[in-house]
């Protein structure tokens, strides 16, 4: 039974298409629950469509979380976090408070789903903040108790199962108090729905059957019995029939999850139960059905690896799990899913190694910055260059061009100029900075190509970037700064000028070189 489970729905269009109050609602009810059963890429168009028609904020936030569920149904969870982020700004600068948190919601679901706990009850929190400034009594108990159901999640995904159950317990009494029955009535099958699946881990199959048994019956008081929901009702109910050796149950209810699985294109519902029929047939020597329901089982974990690249790590925990389940019963591990181990397991490892070679690149800056640092401090007006480096005259091409006296003062004063911030201005020139020095432009920019050995921009595009280095590693609070305000800080006119230079003196872009700045300044702090 995977862990990683995700609130079906949980806090976005199902509570809009269960409400359906108006005629927007009743478009969203009709593609959520109608189109998106058939085809939920016409589902797609009609929601993209929807925002792309839409004038008011809340009918465009609404328009963005059925594209989010939609896509995420399907999948495509990258997609989804996107839609819920557009749609996150509008309710941010709308004070749709409600809607705001509601997709607090639905991130901190999906960010737990990819096992990254840390960032889910960031935005956890963040819905509890904010759901407190809605006035509705009605929604802000239906959060709360959405809240404690995510709990129990963390606690089933630490295998405290029984600490599992007592979240659940607690967020049931909240939904009793929804005033809106349709959302009542879904969040109370929900629940049950996880207080079983909580019981199947604790083996205790009798009391797993009744909360599937109770959750049916909180579905069969809607108008639309949540089909999707259903399924993993019933796909539990197959699994606790089949774990008490009641086969014959076992395949009803197995066979009904099924039916629901294959009319929708909801990946989690699939493997869920392409599984279940394979480990069926397996026990029941149907070697032909368990090939059959193996291969579907395995064909949706490559689906859902393909559509996940950025949580490969997470999907091959997933992978491995259910492999080892299923050697555990017959020792089998198909070809096709160790090679994506490995290909997944490859991926990672050369990840690791990129991360290290950056680090190692990002030390190496802060020492180059770190003894740029001191060169500047001991510079001393008789030490600007070696006896060897003096010659009494400088020569270009057969002629004098300056005496060295001359070279040494304004070697002098550019160490002084490097040790300030004028090099940020933004009309800092060649012909600026010989006025500012007292000399000329040719003599200058021949001692900057001699001495600095690159051209008059390149040496002031590296001292700007060296300037923004050292505030970043002395003032913290630079690394919650965008890049566009560091850019102009230390005298770029863009953002993507910025960049280019940063990586070009750095040979890593700004934003790699913030996070390991901020994971190093974390270790010395701890």
């Amino acid at each position: 039974m995977s862990k990683k489970f995700i609130l079906i729905l949980l806090l976005t269009s199902c509570q809009t298409v269960l409400y359906a109050n108006n005629s927007f609602d009743t478009v969203i009810y009709e593609t959520m629950v109608n189109v998106a059963g058939k085809d939920v890429n016409k589902a797609i168009h009609i929601a993209d469509s929807l925002y792309k028609a839409s004038t008011e904020p809340i009918h465009k936030v609404k328009s963005l979380m059925l594209l989010a569920d939609l896509n995420l149904t399907i999948g495509k969870k990258n997609e989804a976090v996107n839609y819920a982020f557009m749609a996150e700004q509008i309710t941010s600068d709308n004070g749709l408070y409600e809607w705001q948190a509601r997709i607090y919601g639905f991130l901190s679901s999906h960010y737990r789903s990819l096992g990254l706990k840390e960032q889910s009850k960031i935005y956890l929190d963040k819905g509890l903040t904010v759901i407190n400034k809605v006035e509705d009594a009605g929604i802000i108990n239906q959060y709360k108790g959405v809240a404690f159901q995510e709990q129990g999640l963390y606690e089933i995904e630490n295998k405290e199962y029984k600490k599992s159950l007592e979240y659940f317990k607690k967020a049931e009494p909240y939904f009793k108090k929804v005033r809106n029955e349709g959302v009542r009535n879904y969040q109370l099958a929900l629940n049950h729905m996880q207080l079983g699946r909580a019981y199947m881990y604790l083996k205790e199959r009798k009391y797993a059957l009744i909360h599937f048994k109770n959750a049916l019956n909180f579905l069969s008081q809607l108008k639309n019995e949540a089909s999707v929901l259903k399924g993993f009702i019933y796909e539990g109910m197959g699994r606790a029939f089949f774990e008490d050796n009641e086969l014959k149950n076992a395949l009803v209810y197995l066979k009904d999850a099924l039916k629901i699985a294959e009319h929708s294109d909801n990946l989690n519902l699939k493997e869920e139960v392409y599984y279940d029929m394979a480990v069926y047939y397996m026990e029941t020597g149907d070697k032909v059905n368990y090939k059959h329901y193996h291969k579907l089982y395995q064909e949706t974990m490559e689906n859902s690896i393909k559509t996940n690249k950025n949580s490969s790590e997470v999907l091959v925990n997933r992978l491995q799990e259910r492999e080892k389940e299923l050697a555990q019963r017959q020792n089998l591990l198909l070809a096709v899913s160790g090679f994506l181990l490995v290909i997944l397991i490859v991926l990672i490892i050369r990840s690791r190694s990129k991360r290290k070679k950056q680090y190692k690149k990002f030390q190496a800056i802060l020492k180059n910055v770190s003894e740029q640092s001191k060169i500047f401090e001991i510079v001393k007006e008789e030490e600007v260059f070696t006896k060897e480096e003096l010659k009494p005259v400088i020569e270009i091409a057969g002629k004098e061009l300056m005496s060295s006296e001359v070279e040494q003062q304004i070697l002098k004063k550019l160490a002084r100029f490097e040790q300030g911030d004028k090099f940020t201005g933004r009309n800092i020139t060649l012909s600026a900075l010989s006025v500012l020095l007292d000399t000329n432009s040719k003599y200058l920019s021949h001692v900057i190509n001699k001495h600095k050995k690159k051209d008059f921009n390149s040496y002031i595009n590296e001292l700007r970037i060296f300037y923004i280095i050292k505030k970043l590693e002395s003032s913290p609070t630079y690394l919650n700064y965008k890049i566009s305000y560091l850019a102009e800080e230390c005298g770029f006119s863009s953002h993507s000028k910025f960049t280019a230079v940063f990586k070009t003196v750095t040979g890593m872009s700004p934003s790699s070189f913030m996070q390991f700045l901020a994971k190093n300044q974390k270790k010395l702090t701890a």
